[in-house]
Order: C-alpha cells, then structure tokens, then sequence
C-alpha cells in the first residue's frame, strides 16, 4: 500500500508533474516515506528546510509564528500538496512549521536527485 501512495503522490504532485517518466521513476525508487499521527510535529519554523515533502495522504496544517509568539494556522494542505521548496537554497530556514491535522503520510524523494532538474521546477515555485 504504501509503494502505490508514495507512485501517486509523485505522480500527482504539481511541483514535479511535468518532468520526464525517466525522472519521476528515479525519484520514486529513491523516495522514503514517514507516517505522522494526528497533531504531531513534522517541521519546525526556522529549523533548516533540508528537503522537499510531498503530502501522500491525510490534511496538514501550515502554521506561522506572530511577534507574540503565538502559532497561527495560515494554510490546510491535502493529498498532493507539497512543502519545502526553500530546500532548494543553500542554507535557508523554513519559514512556517507543519502539524498533522489528521493521520498523515510525508513522502521524502532525495534531494540529490531533485537537484538535476530544478530547471524543471523552478517556474512552479516562483508563481
């Protein structure tokens, strides 16, 4: 089960959707998963945005720290969604912390084959 959600969540994703069949098959077979129960941590803001997460199943809430120090919930992300794409600048922080709302799976496809083909990518992020 869980081969097939990290194939669809790859698939789908609207960040990579339109690389080649070749690039999607690479960064299925070296893509990890990890499952997070409902109201668990999954990133922290301002801790380093390492890599990129593709939301494989469940809801995910974004959440932004005020100048009070308060988090608020600035955005909920279903299947398909996808975070980190300050991952891709050296030495960037996250901006915004990540809670399950719901049972969730976080696909994890390997920074280093992400890197070839940010090309690809690139306009996705800017819009």
């Amino acid at each position: 089960m869980f081969n097939y959600l990290i194939l669809h969540a790859i698939h789908n994703c609207e960040l990579i959707k339109g690389c080649s069949s070749t690039t999607l098959s690479t960064l299925y077979e070296y893509s990890s998963y990890e499952s997070f129960k409902r109201n668990e941590l999954i990133a922290k803001q301002d801790a380093p945005a390492e890599e990129l997460l593709i939301l494989a199943s469940g809801q995910v809430g974004v959440y932004r720290r005020n100048e009070q120090g308060s988090n608020l919930l600035v955005a909920k992300v279903t299947t398909g969604g996808w975070f980190g794409e300050s991952s891709f600048i050296p030495g960037f922080n996250r901006v915004v912390s990540l809670k399950a709302l719901e049972d969730a799976i976080m696909v994890h496809p390997e920074n280093r084959y992400l890197n070839g083909f940010s090309d690809t990518i690139s306009p996705k992020i800017a819009s």
